[in-house]
C-alpha cells in the first residue's frame, strides 16, 4: 500500500471503509508539531458530509473542536446526519485514532429561504504587495511548505495599546485549480494566532475550538491566486485568546468568517 499523498485534495479525501465511515492517514508533510494542520483536519471532517446533503444545500456554518492531536497514522472519520429539516441539514463528523477522539465537527447545511434581510459582509482591505514569508525547515510547522504567505503592514499601533492583528494574503502556489469549501478552510487556518504579535516569547499556538461561517453559497477563485486575510484578537488572558478573522477571494468578495479559541504557549 502506497503512502498518503501530499496533495491537499487527496490528503483530505479519505476512502470509504464502511457505511458512514471513511479511513485514511494524514501525510507527514502536513504536520503541525505533534498534531496535524487544523485546516486539513477540518476538511477531512467536511468532505464526507458533502455526500450526505441535498444538492440545493450548502455549508453555512461549521464548528470544530480539536480534542486531541491527530498524528500521521491510520485514523477513521465517522459521519452522520443528525437531522434533516425542510431547509437545514445538521451533520456531525467524528475523527478517531487508536480508539480516541481527535476532533468533532458539526455543520449546518442550508437551502436558501426568501428574505428581505440583506447585509453585506465587510469588503476586503486595501492590500499592498506584501512580503513573502519564506518557509524555513525546522523552524516552521511542516504544513506551511504547501502555502505561500505574504505579510502586509498592519494598522499603526496605538500608544500603550498593543494591536494583535495580522493582515496578509495566501495561496497554494503549486496547486492550480478551482477552489472549493475545503480549500477555504485551509486558507483560513494557515496563519499563526494573532496573539503572536504581542506576546514576548511566542513558542506555538493551538486551536481549541473553531467556528467558520460562510455568507455565500458559491466559492469562486483559483487556489493559486492570492486570497486576502485579516485577523484580530478580541480578548486574551490566562494563556488563551479569542480571535476573529475574515477571508476574501481574489476578487475581494468575502467568503468566510472565522472565530477561534486559541491556546498560546510562551
Amino acid at each position: 500500500m502506497s503512502g498518503p499523498s501530499d496533495d491537499f485534495t487527496a490528503a483530505s479525501t479519505w476512502q470509504p471503509l464502511r457505511p458512514g465511515v471513511t479511513a485514511g492517514e494524514v501525510p507527514a508533510s502536513w504536520a503541525q508539531g505533534r498534531a496535524s494542520f487544523g485546516g486539513l483536519v477540518a476538511a477531512i471532517a467536511v468532505r464526507p458530509m458533502l455526500a450526505h446533503v441535498p444538492v440545493d444545500r450548502w455549508l453555512r456554518s461549521l464548528n470544530v473542536t480539536f480534542v486531541a492531536p491527530l498524528a500521521s497514522a491510520p485514523a477513521e472519520c465517522s459521519t452522520a446526519v443528525l437531522r434533516e429539516g425542510r431547509a437545514l441539514s445538521s451533520l456531525e463528523s467524528r475523527i478517531t485514532q487508536e480508539g480516541s477522539v481527535c476532533a468533532i465537527a458539526t455543520a449546518a447545511f442550508t437551502a436558501d429561504r426568501p428574505t428581505t434581510a440583506l447585509i453585506e459582509p465587510p469588503t476586503a482591505p486595501v492590500r499592498a504587495t506584501g512580503k513573502v514569508v519564506p518557509y524555513t525547515e525546522g523552524l516552521m510547522p511542516r504544513f506551511l511548505q504547501h502555502f505561500e504567505l505574504r505579510w502586509d503592514s498592519t494598522e499603526p499601533v496605538e500608544a500603550g495599546k498593543p494591536d494583535a492583528h495580522i493582515l496578509g494574503a495566501c495561496r497554494f502556489p503549486n496547486d492550480a485549480r478551482d477552489a472549493d469549501v475545503c480549500d477555504v478552510l485551509a486558507l483560513l487556518d494557515v496563519w499563526p494566532p494573532a496573539l503572536m504579535t504581542i506576546v514576548k516569547t511566542f513558542k506555538t499556538g493551538s486551536t481549541v475550538s473553531w467556528t467558520v461561517d460562510f455568507p455565500f453559497r458559491d466559492i469562486k477563485g483559483r487556489t493559486d491566486e492570492f486570497w486576502s486575510y485579516d485577523v484580530r484578537a478580541l480578548a486574551a488572558g490566562g494563556g488563551y485568546g479569542q480571535t476573529q478573522a475574515w477571508l476574501w477571494d481574489p476578487s475581494g468578495r468575502a467568503v468566510a468568517r472565522s472565530m477561534q479559541l486559541v491556546a498560546v504557549f510562551e
